[in-house]
């Protein structure tokens, strides 16, 4: 990573800062606006902090509003700017930098750890209710978090130990590289698969065992099953894709 005098000199000719910075701010204030009310939601029903689901989905959110505070206002910042300004020395200017693109990091990897571990937990919830309620305990759902964000933990800083790095990119925010690093890269994209593939087979197996037990239990006249039947199809399409 190399910084020099002048921070102009790391972006293009054709970047337009304020602009970034503007459309930026959009963001950051719907994602913030967004996320508080439903975690403002969330802590005044505080019985349904002992939902799993609700764990989850407050560990999602919470991720989500350390994202906005810790990267994007920073980008922002930096982007309005047209310079990187965080710290006076070269050294500062790293640290600050690699703390940058380890956040983004960081959330991506518990973003992508949660939501696949949402997706297991509906099916297990719909699939397999009994399981799931002699199972699934709070204490259950807080260790299934804290080991989400201790292994996303030890995926960040990878960057530490000499996988990789962290560069400053050309429109103002520090991101990850790993160019060369076979075997990180390698074990990234196992995971990453993994994770799709469990979302895929969950997402499937709920679709079918719930449309099926609507099958079986319509009392309804057919056109209005066939009605109930594209809605459930297009419902768990939108989630698999989201």
């Amino acid at each position: 990573m190399d910084f020099h005098t002048d921070g102009n000199d790391y972006f293009p000719d054709d970047f337009n800062g304020p602009l970034i910075a503007a459309a930026l701010t959009v963001e950051f204030i719907g994602a913030l606006v967004a996320n508080g009310i439903v975690l403002i939601a969330t802590l005044i029903q505080y019985k349904s902090f002992k939902v799993p689901s609700t764990m989850l989905f407050t560990s999602l959110i919470i991720i989500h509003l350390i994202i906005s505070v810790l990267f994007v206002l920073l980008w922002i910042i930096s982007a309005a700017s047209e310079e990187w300004i965080y710290g006076t020395t070269i050294e500062q200017k790293i640290a600050a930098c690699t703390f940058h693109g380890c956040v983004l990091n960081y959330g991506i990897w518990i973003i992508f750890g949660t939501i696949t571990a949402i997706s297991v937990d509906r099916c297990i919830f719909i699939v397999k209710p009994n399981f799931y309620k002699k199972f699934m305990k709070p204490k259950v759902t807080l260790t299934l978090i804290a080991l989400i964000w201790v292994v996303a933990l030890i995926l960040d800083t990878a960057s530490l130990y000499g996988f990789g790095e962290v560069a400053y990119g050309e429109y103002g925010a520090c991101v990850p590289r790993f160019e060369g690093e076979i075997i990180y890269v390698v074990i990234t994209i196992t995971l990453v698969i993994m994770k799709i593939c469990i979302i895929i087979v969950t997402s499937i197996w709920t679709y079918c065992f719930t449309r099926k037990f609507i099958q079986e239990h319509s009392q309804l006249a057919d056109d209005v099953y066939v009605s109930r039947n594209r809605r459930l199809i297009g419902i768990f399409c939108a989630m698999l894709i989201g």
